[in-house]
């Protein structure tokens, strides 16, 4: 019996395939970029590293495989092997928690960046196979759906960008349904069972496989499968759930994923619960306290003591409503609780309701769920206390620039807690201090409180290594056994001071104050420097660009080097009508408008949106779709495409002479027509034989791979203005070089050989 050619089959067939791949690929990739919320290191830099592996997918497809239904059935079993090689070695790299409390306790200028690069290195041996195999079958998917399509490029973008937003809005309100690993897994399985099917269509045999397949979506179905691979993702240590979770007697109250993280919630005594964010401690909720215990036995009421009579109070980041709690005990008129995440004000005010003796439903309280830089921007309220208890970023929280808490610590954020205190109101930040062993944040909040007009003083458990001291970093930092500060900063001198009895109490405990911390170097923290003083910041020696970096920089480049090398030689072999420099040249431009211009969008929306988290999500499928869509309708269609380009650069205009603020819903508005051109950059240049195809695909990778770096460190080190002008600039040299090449070397009217 003769196997039928893959080339007859239908058309339908041929595009439910390509849109089966982007769906599921979608569904691996941003499976994986929910799971790396357990990884302390950055993803944003991470995931555009491994965009190297796209380019070598599709010279491997040039190589050894034909555009056809057959090949590509080999490329999908493939990818189930590598999804599933990557899911198990995963855990195998996440950090011991002995090796990162090291790192967090004193050898983060020495060793920090060292580790990262073992870091980047590890989980690069992780995902690399991943990426390579399915850039691969990415672009076998694109010859082969150009084909049905006719060469049209814009239809088969927007398919591929439409099932990937799919994938990502299926993550994004699945997880707390299925699970993360579930869908993940039930994805592979489904194209294992398309290309087993494809094999015995094509190849004979498929049946070993197709039943494997079917074994993987019965195991996605599997109860219990989420938490047992979420347990090994969790580490052991004093702050981790693992460890927790082996006492005696402790009791799992919810344990699920809600729309930002992992949120866990335990009881270890009948009168104690713990929550836990992707498996790490966050907050603590005891109850049965009363008020002269708490002051005999603990600091909880330090930022309540200078409190007048029914005052006040504003809580930005109550979590698991502790502070909230103790400040009912200080018979308060009005309590507001601010927190960003709705999952747990909507559990703990729910059926967890018991465990915190009803604090977020007693009626002086009032519960906001959303950013607290949102929140002060909508109202007019003053506050007689505005609290922040350990809101911040510790190393273990960082996830990538879209760090919500680094905007509650800026100039113009502490600027707005002043407009929003009484007379004699207080703000007080209470820390951890090995959450800055340096003493950088510390000196640099209590500069930026006197700057904007307040009187800050703090209080410090055994601070005596600070005193007299000055620089940006102190080693060998001598706190106590439970290291804690109070940055207090009063809106008059008059004000905010504390009582006697909680002076006395605070110097029992080795508490001193401080009133000055002398000169020291000194670079406000404002919102276009938002990333100067965090952890990330010191992480870098303050500064991204030393040698750790260099030395990434340097690898990323050769690397880089090789793949265009490669590229060359293989394009020098076909007959093309454009050249290979300015073929190049634009892929890499048009892969790096794309990413800057994403980044530039979800960074403008992460400044408007109540829950800021919200921004990555929205900013990326509103991304893909709108660009997806405008790519159909602009890139055949040279008038369309001429006016499109008019329209978008007198919006990066505006936006870049700041006539109009990129970081408001009106800044936001005016980018989309940025975003509907970018959709016809890539349509417009990914045409014409395999060769010139290869070289558009794996320099967008190139360009998208450059972004992605640039996006990262750029804020950091130059600040997210001038991101933006770059930007900009960037767009308008892209799509204006696409659009003199379009007419140049006809490039929409080049069909594939």
């Amino acid at each position: 019996m003769q196997t039928p050619s893959s080339d007859n089959e239908s058309p339908r067939l041929k595009l439910a395939v390509f849109t089966l791949l982007s769906f599921t690929s979608g569904l691996f990739f941003f499976g994986c970029f929910k799971l790396m919320n357990f990884h302390w290191i950055s993803m944003s830099v991470l995931l555009s590293l491994l965009l190297i592996g796209m380019p070598i997918g599709g010279l491997l497809v040039v190589r050894y495989l034909r555009a056809d239904l057959a090949s590509l059935s080999l490329g999908l079993r493939l990818q189930v092997g590598v999804m599933l090689l990557a899911l198990v070695l995963y855990p195998l790299f996440l950090d011991p928690a002995s090796r990162l409390d090291s790192l967090l306790t004193g050898t983060l200028r020495v060793s920090g960046l060292t580790f990262l690069m073992f870091k980047f290195l590890q989980l690069g041996l992780v995902f690399v196979p991943y990426y390579i195999v399915f850039g691969m079958n990415e672009f076998l998917g694109y010859r082969i759906a150009l084909g049905v399509l006719g060469q049209r490029t814009e239809l088969a973008y927007a398919i591929f960008l439409g099932g990937t937003s799919l994938a990502y809005a299926c993550i994004e309100f699945g997880s707390p349904y299925t699970g993360v690993v579930p869908l993940m897994v039930a994805g592979a399985g489904t194209i294992g069972m398309v290309g087993a099917q494809l094999q015995r269509r094509f190849r004979g045999g498929g049946i070993g496989f197709a039943a494997f397949s079917t074994l993987l979506i019965a195991l996605a179905l599997t109860p219990g499968l989420e938490d047992r691979y979420i347990s090994q993702l969790e580490l052991d240590g004093v702050m981790q759930l693992r460890t927790m979770r082996k006492k005696a007697n402790t009791e799992i109250l919810h344990r699920e994923w809600g729309r930002y993280l992992h949120f866990s919630v335990i009881a270890d005594s009948p009168t104690r619960i713990a929550g836990f964010y992707n498996g790490g401690l966050h907050w603590y909720h005891q109850t049965g306290r009363t008020l002269e215990d708490l002051q005999e036995h603990t600091m909880e009421t330090i930022p309540f003591s200078a409190l007048p009579e029914n005052p006040s109070i504003l809580i930005i980041g109550a979590g698991g409503g502790q502070q909230v709690a103790t400040a009912l005990l200080h018979d308060p008129k009005r309590v507001v609780a601010v927190e960003i995440i709705p999952e747990v004000i909507e559990l703990l005010g729910g059926k967890l309701d018991d465990r915190l003796d009803g604090a977020y439903n007693d009626p002086r309280v009032e519960t906001v769920k959303m950013d607290g830089r949102q929140y002060l921007a909508q109202t007019d309220e003053r506050f007689d206390l505005i609290f922040l208890p350990v809101v911040d970023t510790s190393i273990t929280m960082l996830r990538s620039l879209f760090n919500s808490a680094e905007t509650l610590y800026t100039v113009e954020a502490f600027e707005a807690m002043r407009d929003h205190l009484s007379d004699r109101g207080t703000l007080v930040i209470q820390r951890p201090a090995n959450f800055d062993v340096f003493g950088v944040l510390l000196r640099q909040y209590f500069r930026a409180l006197q700057d904007v007009g307040l009187s800050p003083f703090v209080w410090l458990d055994n601070p005596k290594a600070l005193q007299g001291l000055t620089g940006p970093g102190i080693a060998g930092l001598e706190f106590g056994t439970d290291p804690i500060y109070f940055l207090f900063g009063r809106r008059t001198p008059q004000g905010g001071n504390l009582s006697a009895e909680a002076v006395a109490h605070l110097k029992e405990n080795n508490f001193a104050r401080v009133d000055d911390f002398g000169d020291f170097e000194y670079s406000p923290k404002t919102d276009n420097f938002r990333l100067r003083s965090d952890q990330l910041f010191n992480i870098f020696g303050s500064s991204p660009l030393n040698w750790n970096m260099a030395v990434l920089l340097a690898v990323i480049a050769t690397v880089v080097t090789l793949i265009l090398v490669v590229l060359h030689r293989q394009f020098r072999t076909e007959a093309a009508p454009i050249p290979f420099a300015p073929l190049v040249g634009l892929a890499i431009l048009i892969g790096l408008n794309f990413l800057l211009l994403q980044q530039f969008l979800i960074f403008s929306l992460y400044r408007v949106l109540e829950i800021p988290m919200d921004a990555v999500f929205l900013g990326s499928v509103g991304y893909m779709m709108l660009a997806g869509l405008a790519g159909v309708a602009l890139t055949a269609h040279e008038s369309r495409f001429s006016l499109a380009l008019a329209v978008s650069i007198l919006a990066a205009l505006l936006l870049g002479a700041a006539l109009i603020v990129p970081e408001t819903m009106l800044g936001v508005l005016v980018a989309l027509p940025l975003v509907a051109m970018t959709g016809a950059l890539f349509p417009s240049v990914f045409r014409g034989g395999e060769k010139m195809l290869l070289v558009v695909f794996g320099g967008d990778a190139v360009g998208a791979l450059i972004g992605g770096v640039v996006a990262f460190l750029w804020p950091i080190a130059l600040g997210f203005r001038s991101y933006g002008v770059l930007t900009l600039c960037v767009f308008v040299v892209t799509a204006l070089s696409v659009w003199w090449a379009r007419r140049r070397y006809d490039l929409v009217n080049q069909q594939a050989g």
